[in-house]
């Protein structure tokens, strides 16, 4: 989630003018921050893929270094897979999730437009490429009798499996965005933001020069409460996690695009016909913003 609160009144109809520009502003910084990391991801994947060689190459001597050169490579090639998916996402040809869907969110009817699940390949094999050598370290340590090293070790791969875990268990997932009678609910890997209709206060993208291209912020109003909570944590997701009062929706990974995100769910914002969600008759809605 990315954004301030605001502190003056907004027209409920749409942003105001130092909403707008506050979200220019924070657009500019974080564009300015993406390009000086992004600019160390090449290198650093080239300086990770070398040293792997260098460890491959010294295997013939130490068989043990074959399997250390090869994480290293295979951490070096997920760097740059990640970078090509994210950068073919945002020339806008990379992978879209399925259609809008019907589906049950929490025992509600809901209208689902989800990323695909490859959003979270890169991140899961992160994960897993630093928790099996740990593990695979930390038995080794305790069949040789080091007991205290090895069950450090082991501790520290079993860390690094618990977001695993939890994305087994759908705790974290691609993300999307689920349109319910009652909230718009939109999830981003483990954070979950619901703001009911009546405390969506606007709806901003798709033709708003503010709005990072391919995103849809919606903002909650003064009276909504918060409206963020953490499901990437082992134990339970009820408790509200203090944050702005803005979801970011990343519609570039939906196969419904931010312009007409944005008019639908402003749509049912105004209307009055939310009670539809979760039927047929809202994807015939959803079809009716969507360009042919």
């Amino acid at each position: 989630m990315i954004g301030t609160p605001p502190s003056r009144g907004a027209d409920p109809n749409g942003p105001s003018r130092p909403d707008a520009a506050d979200r220019a502003e924070l657009n500019r910084r974080l564009d300015s921050q993406a390009r000086d990391a992004r600019r160390l991801e090449v290198p650093v994947a080239c300086v990770i893929a070398t040293l792997g060689l260098l460890v491959v190459a010294g295997g013939t001597a130490h068989p043990a270094l074959l399997t250390v050169g090869a994480w290293l490579l295979a951490l070096s090639a997920v760097i740059l897979w990640g970078r090509s998916t994210r950068n073919r996402v945002e020339r806008g040809t990379g992978p879209r999730g399925p259609s809008p869907r019907l589906t049950l969110l929490d025992g509600e009817p809901a209208t689902a437009i989800t990323a695909p699940a490859l959003r979270l390949a890169g991140t899961l094999t992160l994960w897993l490429l630093l928790a099996l050598p740990l593990l695979g370290g930390g038995l080794t340590l305790l069949l040789g009798g080091a007991i205290g090293a090895g069950v450090l070790l082991a501790g520290a791969g079993a860390f690094w499996l618990v977001p695993v875990a939890l994305t087994a268990a759908g705790r974290i997932c691609a993300g999307g965005v689920w349109l319910t009678p009652s909230a718009v609910v939109v999830r981003d890997h483990g954070l979950e933001s619901r703001i009911v209709w009546s405390g969506l206060a606007t709806v901003a993208g798709g033709e708003d020069p503010s709005v990072r291209q391919g995103v849809v912020l919606l903002r909650a109003s003064a009276t909504a409460g918060g409206i963020h909570r953490r499901r990437s944590r082992p134990w339970p997701i009820s408790v509200q996690t203090a944050g702005p009062s803005i979801a970011v929706i990343d519609a570039r990974w939906l196969s419904v695009d931010a312009p007409a995100l944005a008019g639908a769910i402003r749509h049912y914002q105004r209307s009055g016909t939310a009670s539809e969600l979760g039927s047929p008759a809202s994807l015939r809605t959803l079809e009716r913003f969507t360009p042919s």
